[in-house]
């Protein structure tokens, strides 16, 4: 059995400001949205001799509807199975619409609205900074109907 190793600890990267969480809970949700973030990191077979085992990178997807609202990655870190709140900060912002990051409790949320009229693809990078730094590639299509 593979015991899963999210996160280590990091380096001395600073954390940006993140979104208050009452501004995050005010964010007006987008009709018809689908926001994913898989389970990612370094997983390990444990034992007296602990191996590697498997690498899983990040990979966030998000499909919305382009009606000014607002889709969410909502999602939960850990580190040998204790849950963590590491800060985020944006890597690389999307060329179409605007991202914003923090977190409600222990759940972060990563959430992006399109330019209004905007229909394509997009996409921008979260930068996990603690405990141990992460890039986080989330890839959006945006369409302006129903899907």
């Amino acid at each position: 059995m593979a015991i899963a190793l999210i996160l280590s600890l990091a380096g001395c990267e600073t954390a940006p400001p993140q979104t208050p969480a009452a501004e995050l809970t005010a964010l007006r949700p987008a009709a018809e949205c689908s926001a994913v973030l898989p389970p990612f990191g370094r997983y390990y077979y444990p034992g007296e001799n602990p191996r590697f085992a498997e690498y899983i990178p990040p990979d966030g997807r998000i499909v919305q509807r382009n009606d000014g609202g607002w889709c969410v990655i909502r999602y939960t870190s850990s580190f040998n199975a204790s849950v963590d709140v590491p800060a985020l900060g944006l890597e690389t912002p999307p060329q179409h619409g605007e991202v914003k990051l923090g977190h409600i409790g222990p759940v972060l949320w990563i959430a992006y609205r399109p330019q209004p009229g905007y229909s394509g693809g997009d996409s921008f990078v979260v930068r996990q900074i603690s405990p141990q730094p992460w890039d986080v590639p989330v890839r959006v299509i945006v369409g302006s109907k129903p899907a």
